[in-house]
């Protein structure tokens, strides 16, 4: 498994959607409203999360075998592949039952041709990374599922921590700070763009400033109204698939052009 995964393209557009909890069909109906078109070299960069909860998360999983299509690992990821080891004899029960019971993996049914076709596509979901890197004309973007540590953006080394590993997939230190500001900013009716960074003190916006690289984008956390924030230079992305919502897809160009 590469920890950190390195891209750069040199035609179309770079799109980032949230966590995807096995909602296939809306993801195709979003990636129709922007004219998504890996022909003309568009390419997608999840931020993890692909299954689960929702109800097509095998299809979601096939997307790994698309060359425009790109993730980074979520914690669901992270508890599929424990709650499979289980199955298999080679993990812990309790593994399996917290995916399975508390987690929305209870549409994996060993025997089956949709478990068959999920086993066929383990090695590329082990092999996901826990970091990319995409590096534009006009700047750096950074993705992780959860959080940044200590607010640096991170390296090979750095990930070869397990505890490391953890905090960025599971960790909510700064996803629900997020949330809050962004349910006040939106509470005391400040305008703000889609696109543009949340009315807030400067101290807030600073502690999600991630150092080391010119943006960042994450899930994991859910934010208000079913839409992205930004705060520092952090896009948070997941705007509640699991719960049904429409996922956004969010481009790459926009982003720097709006955190200059």
């Amino acid at each position: 498994m590469s920890l950190v995964q390195s891209l750069s393209f040199t035609s179309g557009h770079v799109y980032f959607v949230g966590d995807l909890h096995g909602q296939y069909s809306l993801l195709l109906k979003a990636m129709r409203n922007v004219r998504f078109n890996p022909d003309n070299g568009d390419v997608l960069i999840s931020v993890g999360d692909l299954v689960d909860r929702g109800p097509e998360s095998l299809e979601v999983l096939s997307l790994l075998e698309k060359d425009w299509f790109y993730a980074v690992k979520g914690n669901h990821e992270d508890m599929l592949l424990k709650g499979i080891e289980a199955i298999e004899g080679k993990g812990s029960l309790t593994d399996l039952w917290n995916w399975r019971d508390f987690n929305g993996g209870d549409w994996f049914k060993e025997n089956t041709d949709d478990a068959n076709q999920v086993l066929r596509l383990l090695p590329k979901i082990k092999h996901l990374p826990i970091a990319i890197e995409i590096q534009t004309e006009i700047g750096c973007i950074g993705v992780v599922h959860a959080s940044v540590p200590e607010n640096n953006w991170l390296n090979t080394e750095l990930l070869q921590d397990t505890a490391t590993q953890k905090f960025v997939m599971w960790s909510r230190k700064n996803g629900l700070e997020a949330r809050k500001q962004a349910y006040v900013t939106k509470k005391l009716g400040f305008k703000k763009s889609l696109l543009g960074l949340p009315e807030t003190d400067s101290a807030n916006a600073y502690n999600h400033h991630v150092t080391g690289i010119d943006a960042v984008v994450v899930g994991h956390t859910i934010m208000p109204n079913d839409e992205p924030a930004i705060l520092g230079n952090t896009l948070y992305l997941d705007v509640g698939c699991a719960k049904g919502a429409a996922p956004v897809l969010y481009r790459a160009d926009k982003l720097l052009e709006n955190l200059a």
